[in-house]
C-alpha cells in the first residue's frame, strides 16, 4: 500500500469452570470503604526501617542476630507473600464507602464487556462471566503453553516472563483474537479449537490497541519501542484473522507508536486514534471512513498525549499520559476541541478508563518514573452524578520495577458495576475486582 501522509485537518466546529474459594469469594456481610481505604499493608511495605534491621552494617553479623533473617531470606519472604496474597478472596474495609465489592478473582485481567458478559483471561485461558452479581467462570479458549511456560502459574514468574494472555478481542460475530504479546491465536466460536495466527507485526498493542469497525474489519495498532523513530508505524486491518493489510501508515519520525484505537460509542463511523510520545507526536486523531483519511482532533503537545478516552453526550474525556509534566483530566466538546478544559489535576500519568450504564465513569493513574508521579500509588478516580471527579481508591506500588497499572474492560458495564484489575500494586497484586458504585445506585 502506498504510504500516506498524515492529514491534519481540524475537527469541524465447554462446561462452566466454577472458581475455587481461593479464586472468587462473595462479599456477604461487609462492604469495603474505598473512598478512605485503610488496607493492612504487609510488614515489608510499611513506612520506616525494617524491623529486622538493627542499624549496623549488614556484614557485622553476630551470634545474637541468628534469629534475624538475611537479606536473601527477606527477599524470598517478600516473593512468597506477594504470590500467596494474590490467592486471597474479598478485600475488606470499613462500611460506608463508595464501592461495594461483589467478588475478586485472582490472576485475572478483564478485557471487554459484550452481549454475552465479561470476557477475562487467567494465565493462558479465556473465560466469560455472564452474571457480575453471581460470577462464575465459563471457559472459552486456551492458548497452548510449552512445559517451561507452565512456570508462569507462579505470578512473579509470569510478571517477568510474560507468558500469560495480554489481549483478547471479541468481534461482533463472536470470534476471538488472542495474544500474549509474542504470538497470536484466533478462535472461531466459544469452545472451538484455537488456531495460530501468522505473525503480521512485532507489535505488542496496549490494552486499547485493537478495535472493530461497523463493516466487521478488525484494526490493530503498532506499538513497539521505536526509540529512534526510524520505523514505519502501521495500523493493520483484517476481516478473517488470516490476511492482514496496512490500513494506515505513519512515516518514520511522525510518531513513536499508536497507543489506542477506540470506537466511538455515539458515532459508529468514528474510530479514535491516540498517538505519542513527544509533543509533536502526541495527537488525538480520528477516522470516519475506515482509514481512507485521518483527521486531527487535537494536537496540543503533552496535553493531547493519551492512552484511552471516553465519549459521553458529545464530550470527549481523557487523562494525560505524560510522565514529564503534571498530568490532568481533560475534556472537550467534539465540535470545539480547541476549547479543551482541565477538570482536575492527577497525581500521576493516566492510562485506562471505564464506564457503566448507570452513568459512572472511571480513570486510573499509573506509577512510573517521572515528574508527574506524585507518590508511589496508582489512584482510581470516579465521576459523581453531579459531574465532579473524585479519588475513590488508591493502591501502593510494590518493590518491583514494572509500572503499577489499573486495568478496566472495554465497553459499558451494566447497572452500576465497575470492574478493574491491578498489576504491580499491593495488596492483592494481579487480582480483578468486581464491585458496585453506590454513588450511581
Amino acid at each position: 500500500m502506498r504510504r500516506r501522509d498524515l492529514s491534519v485537518k481540524s475537527a469541524a466546529g465447554p462446561r462452566p469452570e466454577q472458581p475455587s474459594c481461593e479464586t472468587v469469594e462473595r462479599a456477604t456481610t461487609e462492604s469495603t470503604d474505598v473512598a478512605w481505604l485503610s488496607w493492612k499493608q504487609p510488614k515489608w511495605q510499611g513506612e520506616g526501617q525494617d524491623p529486622h534491621h538493627d542499624g549496623g552494617l549488614d556484614r557485622e553479623l553476630s551470634a545474637d542476630r541468628d534469629a534475624a533473617p538475611s537479606r536473601l531470606s527477606r527477599v524470598l519472604r517478600i516473593l512468597l507473600l506477594m504470590h500467596f496474597r494474590g490467592l486471597k478472596g474479598v478485600a475488606r474495609g470499613r462500611p460506608g464507602g463508595r464501592f461495594e465489592i461483589v467478588a475478586k478473582i485472582s490472576k485475572a485481567t478483564p478485557h471487554v464487556w459484550c452481549e454475552d458478559g465479561l470476557v477475562l483471561s487467567r494465565l493462558n485461558k479465556v473465560f466469560i462471566v455472564s452474571d457480575l452479581e453471581r460470577p462464575s467462570l465459563a471457559a472459552i479458549a486456551q492458548i497452548p503453553w510449552r512445559p517451561t511456560q507452565r512456570l508462569a502459574h507462579v505470578r512473579l514468574v509470569d510478571r517477568v516472563a510474560k507468558h500469560s494472555i495480554l489481549q483478547v478481542h471479541r468481534t461482533e460475530h463472536g470470534r476471538f483474537l488472542i495474544s500474549n504479546g509474542s504470538s497470536w491465536w484466533c478462535c472461531a466460536t466459544r469452545g472451538a479449537q484455537v488456531l495460530p495466527v501468522s505473525r503480521f507485526s512485532p507489535t505488542r498493542p496496549m490494552n486499547r490497541g485493537i478495535c472493530e469497525s461497523p463493516s466487521g474489519c478488525t484494526y490493530i495498532a503498532d506499538y513497539t519501542a521505536n526509540h529512534a523513530r526510524l520505523e514505519r508505524v502501521r495500523i493493520h486491518r483484517t476481516s478473517d484473522f488470516v490476511a492482514f493489510e496496512t490500513a494506515w501508515e505513519f512515516a518514520p519520525g511522525q510518531i513513536r507508536h499508536v497507543h489506542a484505537l477506540i470506537r466511538d460509542p455515539e458515532d459508529d463511523r468514528r474510530i479514535w486514534v491516540l498517538t505519542g510520545d513527544r509533543d509533536s507526536e502526541s495527537r488525538i486523531l480520528y477516522t470516519d471512513d475506515e482509514f481512507r483519511s485521518v483527521q486531527c482532533f487535537l494536537n496540543a503537545g503533552q496535553t493531547s498525549r493519551a492512552t484511552d478516552l471516553l465519549v459521553r453526550d458529545g464530550t470527549v474525556y481523557w487523562g494525560m499520559d505524560s510522565p514529564s509534566v503534571p498530568a490532568h483530566l481533560m475534556a472537550a466538546r467534539k465540535e470545539r476541541p480547541q476549547e479543551a478544559r482541565t477538570l482536575c489535576e492527577l497525581p500521576g500519568p493516566a492510562y485506562y478508563m471505564g464506564a457503566n450504564e448507570a452513568g459512572g465513569a472511571y480513570l486510573g493513574t499509573t506509577v512510573e518514573p517521572g515528574f508527574a508521579s506524585k507518590d508511589r500509588c496508582a489512584h482510581l478516580f470516579g465521576m459523581r452524578p453531579d459531574g465532579v471527579w473524585e479519588e475513590v481508591l488508591k493502591r501502593r506500588a510494590d518493590i518491583f520495577p514494572q509500572h503499577g497499572i489499573l486495568y478496566f474492560p472495554r465497553g459499558t458495564l451494566p447497572d452500576s458495576f465497575v470492574v478493574f484489575s491491578q498489576r504491580g500494586l499491593v495488596p492483592d497484586e494481579g487480582s480483578m475486582v468486581i464491585a458496585r458504585d453506590r454513588a450511581w445506585e
